[in-house]
């Protein structure tokens, strides 16, 4: 199943972002027809079985990210389709 984060940040998260990527995170979801749509600059996707390891895998972000961004609250939220009306291809 594939999960929805997205996070409330104080300031610059670049580091934060890079650090989400490299746990598997995408900032890209993948669309019915193939295509790719970018998501908003504090939410990233993850495929994963249950939402304890996204959440599992975006605590270890966190933890490798010096000096670690002020994050106000952090959402999980399952998905199985998804719809845009932008166009951002990434």
């Amino acid at each position: 199943m594939s999960y929805f984060a997205t996070y409330d940040v104080k300031y610059s998260h670049t580091a934060f972002k890079n650090n989400l990527k490299a746990q598997g995170f995408t900032d890209c979801v993948t669309m019915s027809d193939g295509s790719c749509k970018r998501l908003p600059n504090t939410t990233v996707s993850h495929d994963a079985s249950d939402v304890n390891t996204v959440s599992a895998r975006f605590n270890a972000a966190l933890a490798a990210t010096s000096p670690a961004p002020v994050l106000e609250k952090v959402l999980y939220v399952p998905w199985t389709s998804f719809n845009l009306s932008s166009d951002t291809n990434c």
